[in-house]
């Protein structure tokens, strides 16, 4: 679980917006936060601009609920898989990735999901026809450096799969709670999976975001500390790329008890 201060910002912040209590959401939040919202691939600075596109959501999106469903990680990054629905119309799945700072406000948010166009247009009968909405694809050159990092991964092949970083990349590992930058620490990292917790393989299982920023729902298998049997969990990486599309941010957020747990006895 979360730190108990984190989850009750969390449990706050999902009411707030499910409620349209706009206070009660700027309450959540640092004055200088920073936001990324993949439907619309913009970045935002500031709660002002936050409270800005907190009432244009109300407005376009009025039976917009948001209900968080899983989360992975303990502080400062935790990531949330959200249910999103839209009155009665049928419901999707994104994935939140939060940042809080000292006093469990959030300083950074990047909010990534995929609606399809039949449920926006449900949602939003007055969509503009030529507004292009569709997705369920990421570009073709994003998903190519995505096919590539799974598979450098799982094949071991270090060299090319830290060609994959922007020299200043920034991490954010959940097991180790470690913020640390630069191609040094994703080496150590890349082995530390391997070698350390026995990681084989990384198999991703959903992307959501196809823009500057994807989270990606990744099931983890290897042998890891409690032995061949231990079970395969499932994780959240996240990432933000570069005008290159080297990737200049990534958290890694996963509840290690579970991976970690010896099986029992017979």
């Amino acid at each position: 679980m979360p730190d108990p201060r984190i989850q009750t910002t969390i449990e706050a912040y999902f009411c707030a917006v499910s409620e349209g209590d706009e206070e009660a959401f700027a309450a959540c939040l640092r004055p200088d936060i920073l936001f990324f919202g993949s439907m619309g691939g913009t970045q935002l600075r500031g709660i002002d601009p936050l409270r800005g596109a907190f009432r244009a959501l109300r407005e376009r999106f009025p039976s917009l609920s948001q209900r968080a469903a899983r989360t992975f990680g303990e502080g400062p990054e935790i990531a949330v898989l959200v249910d999103l629905s839209f009155g009665m119309d049928p419901g999707m799945q994104g994935l939140w990735i939060f940042r809080f700072d000292a006093e469990a406000r959030v300083e950074r948010l990047s909010a990534l999901w995929d609606p399809q166009r039949v449920q926006l247009r449900k949602a939003r009968w007055d969509l503009d026809p030529e507004v292009d909405f569709t997705t369920g694809s990421m570009d073709p050159a994003l998903q190519s450096v995505m096919d590539n990092y799974f598979e450098t991964f799982n094949q071991g092949d270090e060299g090319r799969h830290v060609s994959l970083y922007s020299p200043e990349v920034a991490y954010f590992g959940s097991v180790s709670r470690m913020t640390a930058a630069g191609i040094a620490t994703m080496r150590g990292v890349f082995r530390g999976a391997r070698e350390s917790f026995g990681i084989r393989r990384l198999t991703p299982t959903h992307y959501f975001g196809r823009r500057q920023e994807v989270a990606v729902l990744v099931k983890i298998a290897g042998a890891g500390a409690g032995g061949p049997e231990t079970p395969e969990t499932e994780g959240v990486w996240g990432f933000r790329f570069d005008d290159h599309l080297r990737i200049e941010r990534m958290s890694v957020l996963w509840n290690a008890s579970d991976f970690l747990r010896r099986p029992p006895r017979l």
